[in-house]
């Protein structure tokens, strides 16, 4: 699940910008993002699991947080629904919609 907010419309294609920011880039016409807020809210959201570091688990579900100023990444392994909408909306209050890269779709 990975997340950005654009400030400009077709600097590139979505599958483009996923692969810059995944490996550590930055790209012009990206916002920069709260990441101590977006911090906060997974840990508020998220406090009855055990965090360590990035990663959060709750029995035998767990995901990794990946944050920079301009991309959050969330590797979700066993995850249930209700908590992938949980993470969505998350990221749905700082205005990034999810993106999907195994089926390269962006959810505006």
């Amino acid at each position: 699940m990975s997340f950005w907010k654009q400030k400009a419309e077709n600097i590139k294609t979505n599958n483009e910008i996923y692969r810059i920011l995944s490996g550590g880039g930055e790209i012009d016409g990206l916002c920069e993002l709260p990441v101590s807020d977006i911090r906060n809210d997974f840990e508020m959201v998220f406090k009855s699991w055990s965090i360590s570091k990035n990663v959060f688990q709750k029995e035998n579900q767990y995901f990794e947080l990946m944050l920079t100023k301009q991309f959050v990444r969330v590797d979700c392994y066993g995850v249930e629904i209700q908590y992938l909408n949980a993470i969505i909306d998350i990221m749905l209050k700082y205005d990034c919609p999810f993106y999907d890269a195994s089926i390269d779709i962006r959810f505006n």
